[in-house]
């Protein structure tokens, strides 16, 4: 269920002819907004097997220009109603450093279960050259290597590329996604679709100077193992998506259950004098 946040922003691009984020040329690098946003939790009713009958909770999410890199820190708690009975308390926390030129990675994320850390996972990932091969390190849990394959993408040049290929109208990508999260080795076959331009006039759920009057997408993104072991994706989310980085509505689908994340707060961090 852990997943990075980074990697909802993302999908779609190399096939579609956008130079690589971080470049000169890209609109999604020109004109990111750097931010922090809280998002609340919500259950959707009448989706899944029954099993969950109440959700709530909270994600946290920064998104920084550090000069020589891009950072993102998230920390997420759920609660979740079981239909026989007790609750499940659980989420995670995690902080990433990606190079500005998109072949460097590190990463920490820490899960929870009833406010108590059970798991670490650390390391880090370097491409040889942009579309690549490269090697993944995990320090903990357990140290190990993991083979990343020639066109891994990862996810903030992935967020980037998604927006520019909807600024483009380009529909669709399937991509290869290193974000450490997943059980896969911290890789996922990300499919993604980009729906039509929302109408600027169609309000977000928190009214905000940062995304009033800027157009938007709605995307849809399925999470699938790595090397076509499945069919069906494993995860599916749908969010709006702006122009500058910022993202709302977000509606997860886990199968058994599916989670609502709605805007709560938001507020620009300064670009950093570099």
């Amino acid at each position: 269920m852990m997943r990075n946040w980074t990697i909802f922003l993302t999908v779609l691009l190399a096939a579609g002819g956008v130079s690589p984020a971080g470049k000169a040329g890209s609109p999604a690098v020109e004109g990111f907004q750097p931010h922090r946003a809280s998002y609340e939790l919500l259950l959707i009713p009448g989706k899944g097997d029954g099993s969950v009958v109440s959700a709530g909770g909270r994600l946290d999410f920064e998104w920084s220009d550090v000069c020589d890199g891009w950072a993102v820190k998230q920390r997420t708690r759920v609660i979740l109603g079981q239909s026989q009975g007790g609750e499940l308390d659980f989420g995670w926390a995690l902080t990433t450093w990606e190079a500005k030129d998109s072949l460097s990675f590190r990463f920490v994320i820490q899960r929870y279960q009833g406010g108590e850390v059970y798991e670490t996972v650390r390391g880090d990932a370097e491409l040889t050259s942009p579309g690549g091969p490269g090697v993944a390190r995990f320090e903990e849990p357990v140290a190990r290597e993991v083979t990343l394959p020639p066109g891994t993408l990862f996810p903030t040049d992935h967020t980037f590329r998604m927006i520019d290929a909807a600024l483009a109208g380009k529909p669709s990508l399937y991509r290869l996604v290193f974000d450490a999260s997943s059980e896969a080795d911290g890789l996922s076959a990300v499919s993604a679709v980009v729906g039509g331009e929302i109408p600027n006039d169609r309000p977000a759920t928190l009214a905000s100077d940062l995304i009033a009057d800027l157009p938007s997408w709605r995307l849809m993104l399925a999470y699938f193992p790595p090397f076509g072991e499945a069919e069906l994706p494993e995860t599916e989310v749908g969010l709006r998506v702006f122009p500058n980085g910022l993202a709302d509505n977000f509606h997860f689908n886990y199968g058994d259950f599916a989670l609502r994340a709605r805007l709560t707060d938001l507020e620009a961090l300064e670009m950093p004098e570099c």
